[in-house]
């Protein structure tokens, strides 16, 4: 039997887990789903999981929620920017 919704998932963000969380968190908030891939990898093997590294949480959400979520984070990385 076949799920009766299918979509896509794309990924928008890879980094580490605190970054990963924030931007979760962040598009949470505005509602919309998110799905954390290689989590645990940051606690069992915390070099691999900095940058875009091969333990790189990834961030990724549905298609459906690419054009609602594309200007969020353009303010959310614009704010970043400004901090660092």
């Amino acid at each position: 039997m076949k799920p009766e919704h299918t979509y896509e998932l794309i990924e928008i963000f890879t980094g580490n887990s605190i970054a990963a969380q924030f931007v979760k968190g962040y598009l949470e908030h505005a509602g919309i789903e998110v799905l954390l891939q290689n989590e645990y990898m940051s606690t069992l093997a915390p070099w691999h999981s900095g940058g875009n590294g091969s333990g790189a949480i990834k961030v990724s959400i549905s298609e459906n929620d690419y054009e609602k979520a594309l200007p969020l984070l353009e303010v959310y990385f614009k704010k970043i920017k400004s901090v660092y």
